[in-house]
C-alpha cells in the first residue's frame, strides 16, 4: 500500500505538461494537467504509455493557450486513452471581450486571442464527441486530491473585463508585436547564439501579467505526513501577481497555510512578470520547479536568484542541457512506487 504523491514535470521547451499520481491506501488517482503544444501530443502519449498510464481520472486545461491546451486536442481524440472527466473553461475568453472596433489596430493581440478561442473550441468539441464530462475549473472545487484555489468566477470575469482598458490593450499588443517581430527575424536568420546569462535590469513583477494568464487554474496539492504535518504544494500554470496575491491573502486568512511552502511551480516558464519579490518572500518555496526551454528569458535569472536568496532550490525541466523533449523531473512525497531515477541538478547561480 502506498500513501503519497508524485508529480512529473515534462520538458517540452516553453510548454507545460504535468502528471500527478496520488496514492491513498488502495486508491490511486491519475491527473494530467495541460499537454504542451499540438506538436507535443505524440511525446506526451509516449510518456504516458511508458508510465503505464492508459487511463486518466482527470484531464485539466489550465488555460487554452497553445503551449498548454494545444496538445490536449489530439490527446483527447486518441480513443486508446481513457479519460473519466475533463476540466476546461467553456465560457468567454479574451477575444469575446475585446471591442470589435479595435481589432484592426491590435492585430498582434487579436491573433493570440483568436488562437486561444480556437483551441478552446476544438478541445471542447473533442471532449463532447467522446462524451467525456466537462466541468469548469473554478475555486473551490476539488479535482481528485487537488483543490482549485483560483480563479473564482468573479476574478475570472474581472480579469477578462480588463481587456476593455485601452492601456492594457495597447501594452499587450505592443508586447506581442515585439515577440512576433523577433520570431520573424529568427525564422529568417536563425536564433542568435546564447549570450552569457545576466540578471535583468527590470524588477520582478514590474509589468502586468496578461488577463489570459492571470485566470490560469491554480491547483493546491495537500498532503498529510504520517507525523500529522500537512504540506501544501501549489501548481500555478501561467498565473500572475494578481492571482498569486489573492492566493497569499487567502493564505494569510487561513493560518498562513502557504507561508514557506515545501515546493511550488514557478509560473509561466519562470517569467519575471508573474512573481514579485514580496510574493517570493512570502511563499518561500524550499524547492521550486520551472517548465522552460532554457533561453535568456525562461527561466528569468533574476527570478531564480531571488528564490535562491529566499532559501529555495530551483529546478528547471531543461537543466542540465541538452535535453530531449519528453524528459522529466519528478518530485515525490510520502510512499510511492519506486522508480529508477537520477537525482536532478539544481540551477546555477
Amino acid at each position: 500500500m502506498y500513501n503519497g504523491c508524485e508529480v512529473f514535470f515534462m520538458f517540452l521547451e516553453n510548454a507545460d505538461c504535468i502528471l500527478v499520481r496520488h496514492y491513498l491506501a488502495n486508491a490511486r488517482t491519475v491527473i494530467l494537467i495541460d499537454g504542451g503544444g499540438k506538436q507535443d501530443t505524440p511525446i506526451v502519449r509516449t510518456f504516458l504509455s511508458a508510465q503505464g498510464e492508459n487511463r486518466l481520472n482527470h484531464l485539466v486545461c489550465s488555460h487554452p493557450h497553445l503551449d498548454h491546451g494545444g496538445g490536449l486536442i489530439e490527446l483527447v481524440k486518441d480513443n486508446t486513452l481513457l479519460i473519466d472527466k475533463a476540466w476546461v473553461h467553456a465560457g468567454d475568453l479574451l477575444v469575446d471581450r475585446i471591442n470589435a472596433s479595435k481589432y484592426s489596430s491590435h492585430s498582434n493581440l487579436l491573433k493570440r486571442a483568436q488562437a486561444a478561442k480556437e483551441t478552446q473550441k476544438q478541445l471542447i468539441a473533442a471532449l463532447v464527441a467522446r462524451k467525456i464530462p466537462i466541468e469548469e475549473p473554478f475555486a473551490f472545487n476539488w479535482i481528485g486530491p487537488l483543490q482549485i484555489v483560483s480563479p473564482t468566477p468573479e476574478f475570472y470575469n474581472a480579469q477578462l473585463d480588463r481587456i476593455r482598458s485601452d492601456d492594457i490593450l495597447e501594452l499587450l499588443n505592443e508586447r506581442y508585436k515585439r515577440r512576433d517581430s523577433r520570431a520573424i527575424m529568427e525564422s529568417i536568420f536563425g536564433k542568435t547564439p546564447e549570450t552569457g546569462r545576466v540578471e535583468e535590469s527590470e524588477e520582478l513583477g514590474g509589468e502586468p501579467t496578461s488577463p489570459a494568464n492571470e485566470v490560469s487554474t491554480i491547483l493546491l496539492l495537500p498532503f498529510q505526513q504520517q507525523d500529522g504535518i500537512k504540506k501544501h504544494f501549489p501548481l500555478t500554470g501561467d498565473a500572475g501577481t494578481e492571482a498569486l496575491g489573492q492566493l497569499r491573502a487567502a493564505s494569510e486568512g487561513s493560518n498562513h497555510l502557504l507561508f514557506q511552502t515545501d515546493w511550488m511551480q514557478l509560473p509561466h516558464h519562470g517569467s519575471r512578470r508573474n512573481l514579485n519579490e514580496d510574493l517570493i518572500n512570502y511563499f518561500k518555496p524550499r524547492t521550486a520547479f520551472v517548465s522552460a526551454e532554457g533561453s535568456n528569458k525562461h527561466p528569468s535569472v533574476k527570478l531564480v536568484n531571488t528564490v535562491k536568496r529566499a532559501g529555495g532550490t530551483v529546478y528547471s525541466t531543461h537543466y542540465p542541457p541538452p535535453k530531449t523533449k519528453g524528459a522529466w523531473v519528478r518530485q515525490t512525497c510520502g510512499t510511492v512506487p519506486p522508480l529508477s531515477v537520477t537525482p536532478a541538478t539544481a540551477l546555477w547561480d
